[in-house]
């Protein structure tokens, strides 16, 4: 997908150590490596958002896309107050598979158009799965798969 030529890093911050496993599972299904910051429950929610904020500042000619876990969570707002008025970071809270694989696709920085995008791919992929049971057991194996 098209995005702009500047370059991006991910970052995934969550409670506990959902951004640690986030990541590898993004490097397993995707194969592009992101960084993680997790607020363990002996850690500090203000050390977490300076570290995001060091890395950021670390990177000025790479636009720096932070993912939370949960909106209004300790770990996003934190963010949100150390990130604040840099303009090349964005945050997107609601942390799911989809839309960090989404994120990624796109090369280069993200406009707003492109995460909004990202944000309603990954909506349309969380649905109510249910299995049906077949009325006759020997056509459930071929409807399966």
């Amino acid at each position: 997908m098209k995005g702009n030529s500047m370059d991006k890093r991910v970052v995934l911050v969550s409670h506990n150590r959902l951004a640690e496993g986030m990541a590898g599972t993004v490097k397993m299904i995707f194969g592009a490596d992101v960084e993680a910051h997790c607020l363990t429950p002996d850690g500090s929610v203000v050390e977490l958002g300076r570290a995001v904020r060091e890395g950021a500042l670390a990177h000025p000619d790479a636009q720096t896309v932070v993912v939370a876990d949960i909106l209004g969570g300790s770990v996003c707002n934190q963010c949100l107050q150390d990130l604040y008025g840099m303009d090349n970071v964005k945050v997107v809270a609601g942390m799911s598979l989809p839309l960090v694989i989404g994120l990624l696709s796109i090369d280069g920085a993200l406009s707003d158009a492109d995460i909004e995008q990202a944000i309603e791919d990954a909506r349309a992929t969380t649905q109510l799965v249910t299995l049906e049971v077949a009325d006759d057991p020997a056509d459930a194996e071929d409807d399966f798969f």
